[in-house]
């Protein structure tokens, strides 16, 4: 909450800080207080830094953390790259993966996701 706070009122700067501050007191970040930096790092244009920390986090390959990688990719105009990420978990993030192919004209491959193995 505070994170989101931060970043309506311009201070992506103070949710980081805040949760450096948590990060220290705990060690490594559970990838559910991690994925909170992406928006905050985006707001202090550092995407591409964000989709690096995210990729080497511990739990970064897991079908949960999918979703959240290719939101970055794909909000940094590389939507093909978001694709790509999705692709192997397909069965548990096939609506963003659909969404993805449907953003890149590729409707048929979108309409077929459900249909995967």
């Amino acid at each position: 909450m505070l994170c989101t706070l931060c970043t309506d009122q311009g201070r992506p700067d103070d949710g980081l800080a805040h949760l450096d501050a948590l990060e220290e007191r705990r060690g490594e970040e559970e990838w559910d207080l991690f994925r909170i930096r992406f928006p905050l790092m985006a707001a202090c244009d550092r995407v591409g830094e964000a989709i690096e920390r995210a990729q080497a986090h511990p739990e970064g390959g897991a079908s949960y953390a999918a979703p959240h990688i290719a939101g970055l990719l794909a909000g940094d105009g590389r939507t093909e790259e978001a694709v790509a990420v999705l692709l192997p978990h397909a069965p548990a993030n096939g609506c963003e993966l659909a969404g993805y192919l449907i953003d890149l004209g590729r409707v048929e491959e979108a309409v077929a996701v459900p249909h995967r193995p």
